[in-house]
């Protein structure tokens, strides 16, 4: 089956703190970016104890949660959202300059945040299988 739930979310756990590191060291966009490989790993961490199979290969947030049955709440929803979009940018940033004034330091912490409270939402959920 590939890895394990408890894999994943070891690894959601690393992008988080790196997470925290980059935002520290002023690589705020870089830190959203690893915000997003966080609940991305996550969400294959829930995927595979809510259906029993490997994780698609998909960077879709929105997509892996939809397919394990889940609902986020409305303000969750957005959140993820929004990160799965602002990931496209940091992927693949035409304009480095504003994608950096684009993520200030406080937005960052705001995501930070707010990625902490969707990481703790998807481990609860692990406890309802």
């Amino acid at each position: 089956m590939g890895q394990s739930h408890e894999q994943w979310f070891e690894q959601a756990e690393y992008d988080l703190g790196t997470a925290r590191v980059l935002c520290d060291a002023g690589r705020h966009f870089y830190a959203v970016f690893m915000c997003h490989l966080c609940l991305e790993k996550a969400a294959k961490g829930v995927y595979v104890v809510k259906t029993g199979r490997t994780p698609p290969r998909t960077h879709s947030i929105p997509y892996l949660i939809e397919q394990t049955g889940l609902e986020l709440s409305e303000q969750h929803a957005e959140f993820v959202l929004t990160l799965n979009r602002a990931s496209v940018a940091t992927r693949y940033p035409e304009d480095l300059a504003k994608l950096q004034d684009e993520f200030p330091l406080s937005k960052t912490q705001a995501v930070l945040r707010r990625t902490e409270e969707v990481l703790g939402w998807l481990k609860e959920q692990l406890n309802r299988r």
